[in-house]
C-alpha cells in the first residue's frame, strides 16, 4: 500500500499485502519518517516524547490498555492525518495488528483473503483520513477498527451476493421460447420488413401452428 492518493487502491493480485505493508513500514522508518515525526511534534507536543516512529508504534501497542494515553497519541496523529498521508501511515501500521484479527474473524475461504484486505485497508485508510475526532475522542483504536469492520462486512455481503445471483443466473439455463411464440416473432418481422402482409401472417399462425384446417378459413 502506498501512503498517498493510492494508498487505498486494490492490491496486485498475487502481491501478499500484509507482506508489503510491512516492508514499507521498515523502508518509511529510516527514510522520512523521522524528518517528519519532529515537524508534527512542533504542532503535537504529546509526540515529542518519542524520537522514532518504530518506537511510537510500540508504546501505542503497549498502551492499549491505558486508554487515555493510548488516545492522547492516536488523536495527534489523527489531526496531522488530516492533511498528511504519512500521519495516516502511521495510524495504519499501530492498527494493522487489530486489522489481521478482524482479517482471520471474516475471511470465509482463502480465495477471498485479496478481497478482504483490500476491503479492510481501503475502509480503514477512509475511516483515519475522516475520523470525527471531536465527536469521538474515547477508545479511538476499537472506534476505527469497528467502523472499518462494518464497512467491510457490508461491502463484502453486497460482494457475495452478487457472486451467487450470477451463479444462480450462468447455472439456470434460459427457457426455450415455445415455438407458437417462436413463431410469432418470425412473422412480425417479416411483416415489418415488407415480405408478408398481416394477413398472410395471420393465416399462416392459424394453420401451421393453431392448426385451423385452411378449408375453414377460406369457407
Amino acid at each position: 500500500m502506498s501512503h498517498g492518493p493510492n494508498a487505498s487502491r486494490r492490491p496486485d493480485r498475487g502481491i501478499d499485502v500484509v507482506a508489503a505493508l510491512e516492508c514499507e513500514w521498515e523502508a518509511l522508518v529510516t527514510t522520512t519518517l523521522s524528518g517528519r515525526l519532529r515537524r508534527w511534534s512542533q504542532r503535537e507536543p504529546r509526540l515529542a516524547a518519542f524520537s522514532t516512529a518504530s518506537e511510537l508504534i510500540s508504546s501505542v501497542r503497549r498502551l492499549r490498555g491505558d486508554h487515555d494515553a493510548e488516545n492522547a497519541i492516536l488523536a495527534a496523529l489523527l489531526r496531522e492525518a488530516r492533511t498528511d498521508p504519512l500521519a495516516a501511515r502511521v495510524v495504519l501500521q499501530a492498527l494493522l495488528p487489530g486489522l489481521k484479527r478482524l482479517a482471520g474473524r471474516l475471511l470465509h475461504t482463502a480465495a477471498e483473503r485479496d478481497e478482504l484486505w483490500s476491503l479492510l485497508l481501503a475502509h480503514g485508510w477512509e475511516r483515519i483520513r475522516s475520523y470525527p475526532l471531536e465527536r469521538r475522542p474515547r477508545r479511538i483504536a476499537a472506534n476505527l477498527l469497528l467502523d472499518t469492520a462494518h464497512a467491510t462486512l457490508t461491502t463484502l455481503a453486497a460482494e457475495r451476493r452478487s457472486r451467487v445471483q450470477a451463479c444462480e443466473l450462468e447455472a439456470t439455463p434460459a427457457e426455450p421460447i415455445a415455438a407458437a411464440d417462436e413463431v410469432e416473432v418470425v412473422l412480425a418481422r417479416a411483416v415489418r420488413a415488407g415480405a408478408l402482409s398481416r394477413e398472410e401472417a395471420v393465416l399462416i399462425l392459424q394453420t401451421r401452428i393453431e392448426g385451423v384446417p385452411l378449408a375453414s378459413l377460406a369457407g
